[in-house]
């Protein structure tokens, strides 16, 4: 099966830009890091600030600055994580025009013998760990090393339908699936989630989105011959910790014939995902509400369906989730009513079309209202 037009994924990540000399500390696994204000230098990205040229896996969670007399705590930045089938991008989530910083192409991808043909998604875990999907595999161990990504081994996807290929890809917080550590979350356009053991590359079914209604809750209609249908996921989902109540959602779309690409509607609609029916072996609706149709804000310069479709990526960050499309769009999208905003059109620039993201599980959000 191959969904049209679409390798998929974002991250948004939690950093901080300060001018600091930092050192990892044994509570990395919890996402914290302890840093001594310097004004002499500042890392790039991509280095570890204790060595130059040391590769890192970023360390994107909460930093914590020991105060005395002298000091003050330094504010939390949260950044998403970006791609194109090749390529990761780094974007400041306060930026108004969230304008993606290149950080490099992926090494296991296309030229030079890579495993991959594109990378589908990426996924963030609370201290910053970036792992990738390509389709039937994962990448667990993706570090920056100046202008390159480097994926690390290739882990098979086992135990999927043959021919069944993942474009989504999130951690679940520590908690949900009875488990305390952060668990990886895939899901493909059939429309159903599996959770990944990091170890073997198995993956065990834990729902699905259930199928489409007649309207939304804004009264927007959807076509007769696709209710009833299943979602088929569009790009992307996105769960949160939430400061211990998980939150997730996920951009899907409505399909004469699912899982076929055909014919879908040229808008996606945004739901909210119910993170405590997540249960492996099961195949039930996980789907807590549908949000809406993502159509364009009143306050917006008004923009054409398509412009909210083929969300390959999507972040969340405070009441909005952002959306990376396949069209090279960002957009802001409420997390209460689906009403959309394009920020920026990056048409013929550096970005040829998004194809997933990611951000931290440690990111803040606020749960629709």
């Amino acid at each position: 099966m191959i969904r049209s037009a679409r390798f998929s994924a974002l991250a948004f990540v939690v950093g901080l830009k300060i001018a600091a000399s930092c050192f990892t500390i044994a509570a990395l696994a919890a996402g914290v890091s302890a840093c001594t204000a310097r004004a002499d230098a500042v890392p790039t990205a991509g280095q570890d600030p204790t060595d130059g040229a040391a590769p890192f896996i970023n360390d994107s969670g909460p930093i914590v600055v020991p105060a005395t007399d002298a000091e003050v705590p330094a504010p939390v930045k949260t950044y998403f994580f970006a791609h194109t089938d090749s390529t990761l991008f780094k974007i400041d989530a306060d930026d108004p025009l969230l304008a993606p910083q290149r950080i490099g192409d992926f090494d296991c991808v296309g030229r030079d013998g890579g495993v991959a043909s594109a990378m589908t998604d990426i996924a963030v875990d609370k201290a910053g760990r970036i792992v990738a999907v390509a389709r039937d595999m994962i990448f667990l161990d993706v570090r920056i090393v100046g202008t390159s990504v480097v994926c690390g081994p290739a882990v098979p996807l086992t135990g999927a339908v043959t021919g069944t290929a993942f474009y989504g890809a999130t951690f679940a917080p520590a908690g949900v699936l009875g488990s305390s550590d952060e668990t990886l979350i895939v899901a493909n356009s059939d429309g159903e989630l599996y959770a990944v053991d990091l170890q073997s590359g198995a993956i065990s079914i834990v729902g699905t989105f259930g199928t489409v209604p007649l309207r939304d809750p804004n009264g927007q209609t959807y076509p007769s011959g696709n209710v009833g249908k299943a979602w088929e996921l569009s790009g992307d989902l996105v769960f949160l910790d939430n400061r211990g109540s998980p939150v997730g959602f996920a951009t899907v779309r409505d399909c004469p014939n699912p899982p076929s690409s055909a014919n879908c509607s040229s808008s996606d609609s945004l739901i909210e995902i119910d993170l405590t029916k997540l249960s492996r072996g099961q195949t039930g609706n996980v789907t807590k509400r549908l949000l809406g149709r993502i159509t364009a804000n009143a306050s917006c310069s008004s923009a054409p369906a398509s412009s909210f479709g083929r969300t390959f990526g999507i972040t969340a960050y405070k009441g909005e989730i952002f959306g990376f499309s396949r069209g090279s769009l960002i957009t802001r999208i409420s997390n209460t009513n689906a009403k959309a905003c394009v920020v920026a059109d990056l048409t013929g620039s550096m970005v040829a079309g998004f194809a997933g993201a990611g951000v931290s599980t440690a990111a803040p959000v606020e749960p629709p209202r």
